[in-house]
């Protein structure tokens, strides 16, 4: 599916982890998307969107799997920023 969608122009592919849903990709699955996306088109991004997980943990998985954006997701994202900035 990201192929096709990169395919048919679209510039950005998400990912969405961390959650507990359902819908949350499992890593392995989550890295045959970014190499789906980067076969498909290299300019392309690849997205990892993570709710409950600290930033640190986002980043590192992120970077691991080969994404090349993260977005932090969820109301404990500000708690976070609020209690760094405290």
């Amino acid at each position: 599916m990201a192929r096709r969608a990169v395919g048919f122009g679209a510039d950005a592919i998400g990912v969405v982890m961390g959650s507990r849903r359902p819908r949350d990709a499992k890593p392995e699955i989550a890295a045959k998307v970014v190499s789906a996306v980067n076969t498909t088109n290299p300019h392309a991004d690849t997205v990892l969107v993570v709710n409950r997980v600290p930033a640190i943990e986002a980043a590192k998985i992120a970077r691991d799997l080969g994404f090349n954006v993260l977005q932090l997701h969820g109301r404990h994202i500000l708690l976070m920023i609020s209690r760094r900035r405290g």
